[in-house]
């Protein structure tokens, strides 16, 4: 993709993707608003390339292009960190290439329970994921999956509940790899690693 970067200074305790702002990685971007896709493109990692070199950053929130009208595809906006390692701040807007990559994850996949969550209404957020998520389902009886619809904030979201738990997930990610995480515990306002990651692709 081909496009342009800026920099900004976060001061939210969460970002677009719900992630808690003192968790983020050292370098992140929020991607333009097609490309976020109603929170599609949260957690993946990106190689950005500018006029000084490279960075690898991760998606973390959203450039919106309702009140930055700068923000159409391609476009990304990079915390400072990151902006300076490809060109000068001073600048403040550069040409940019960039491409997904393997975000090389160090644990496997979690999920969080929304707070307020109940058996009747239920709400999860993925992280640590090695590439984007495509579609999350929640197992209802014994191997029949029901896919939960996604929300802009980066939770899929079951308006009817997913039961009492503990529950079963069946994850897919952009290049249709799956891995099924089985005993997650129904505890609102609590991330619980799993014991799944998706292997890399060739050649991604």
């Amino acid at each position: 993709h081909q496009g342009q970067a800026t920099w900004y200074l976060l001061d939210t305790p969460l970002v677009n993707c719900s992630y808690e702002t003192p968790s983020l990685p050292a370098y992140y971007g929020a991607m333009n608003t097609a490309q976020y896709a109603d929170s599609a493109i949260c957690g993946a990692c990106v190689r950005v390339k500018g006029p000084k070199g490279s960075v690898d950053i991760q998606i973390v929130d959203q450039c919106p292009i309702g009140t930055n009208p700068i923000c159409y595809s391609g476009h990304i906006d990079l915390n400072p960190a990151a902006f300076e390692k490809i060109g000068d701040p001073v600048d403040g807007i550069i040409p940019i290439e960039w491409s997904l990559i393997d975000c090389e994850p160090k644990q496997h996949i979690s999920y969080r329970i929304k707070e307020g969550s109940n058996p009747y209404w239920a709400g999860v957020r993925l992280r640590h994921h090695r590439y984007a998520i495509d579609k999350l389902e929640v197992e209802e009886s014994p191997n029949q999956y029901v896919e939960v619809p996604r929300e802009s904030y980066n939770y899929f979201v079951k308006t009817d509940g997913m039961g009492e738990g503990p529950l079963t997930f069946r994850v897919t990610d952009i290049y249709g790899q799956q891995v099924i995480e089985k005993n997650v515990p129904f505890n609102p306002g609590q991330e619980h690693e799993g014991s799944k990651q998706f292997p890399t692709c060739d050649g991604k």
